[in-house]
């Protein structure tokens, strides 16, 4: 019966523990917080509606090329997820330098979306107007994006 007693008294009794924070643990903390945090931008075909690339970044604060006004996107910079298939090789003269440019082109289906400079390039080049940001139904339809003449 004692040893029942001691038993229950020790279930009773409040634990403690110790804890070290440290400056190391808070940059840690805030960097995994920061990941967390992180949004994803999803991208599709404008044309078909499917999954065309997903990506740490906005294609709208990225740079444009000034030849084919292309979002360059650095692939080594930011965390890019591609759904695009290699669609071979293009050879294109610019009309303005007369040089000739070389695309490795991607695609999706048969559409062209991107293109690098290079073999398995790091720098993705979005052509405009292939991609469009993707935006769940519940937030499309909900009824706050409904006009006023049909919302209840």
């Amino acid at each position: 019966r004692r040893e029942r007693e001691r038993e229950k008294e020790e279930d009773e009794m409040p634990k403690t523990s110790t804890t070290y924070y440290t400056s190391e643990h808070a940059s840690l903390a805030a960097a995994q917080e920061e990941k967390k945090n992180q949004q994803l931008y999803i991208y599709q075909c404008k044309y078909t509606g499917k999954h065309a690339l997903v990506t740490d970044v906005s294609l709208y604060a990225l740079p444009k090329r000034r030849t084919d006004d292309s979002s360059v996107l650095d692939m080594a910079e930011h965390h890019t997820k591609l759904y695009l298939t290699e669609g071979g090789v293009k050879r294109i003269r610019r009309t303005s330098d007369g040089k000739v440019e070389k695309q490795f082109r991607l695609v999706l289906g048969d559409l062209p979306v991107a293109y690098t400079s290079e073999q398995n390039g790091k720098v993705l080049y979005i052509m405009k107007d292939s991609v469009k940001e993707y935006t769940p139904k519940d937030v499309t339809y909900g009824e706050r994006n409904l006009p006023p003449c049909i919302q209840v």
